[in-house]
């Protein structure tokens, strides 16, 4: 039978044991050595061309949601074309209908959807947080200029 060993009391620091889960965190690797949108936006200067950036990306964000909706709407009326017996007695609307749905239930649909409000969100933050500056900047001119 093997006994495990025990370490002698006192040979951990509280403060290493503290910090421990923190070594444990690794980085995830970008892919294809790209940088990531956060990373992009750290580099944009002001707060106002941070908002702009990200409302840009929620456009696009939105613009590859609706090329995707019309995609699967087209795919659907091809089966029905087809012949697809699940597609076969559907009116055209019901057939739009039905790949807007598809569409808005598959995985990359949604994931467009909440990329676009993320973004959205985030391009609304930077727009206040570019008005306070801008408020601020504004007021202290007012003040120096009063003082002289």
């Amino acid at each position: 039978m093997v006994v495990q060993g025990v370490p002698q009391a006192g040979t951990y620091s509280p403060v290493d044991h503290l910090d421990r889960p923190t070594l444990r965190q690794r980085r995830t690797p970008t892919l294809r050595g790209e940088i990531t949108v956060a990373e992009q936006i750290e580099h944009v200067a002001t707060d106002y061309q941070r908002a702009v950036f990200c409302r840009e990306h929620a456009e696009h964000s939105r613009r590859r949601w609706f090329a995707g909706r019309q995609r699967e709407i087209a795919y659907v009326m091809g089966r029905a074309e087809g012949g697809d017996p699940r597609f076969r007695n559907m009116s055209r609307a019901q057939l739009q209908m039905t790949g807007a749905w598809r569409w808005s239930q598959s995985s990359q649909g949604q994931y467009l959807r909440k990329l676009e409000a993320t973004f959205t969100d985030w391009a609304q933050m930077y727009l206040s947080f570019a008005e306070v500056e801008a408020l601020n900047g504004h007021g202290l001119r007012r003040r120096v200029e009063g003082d002289s």
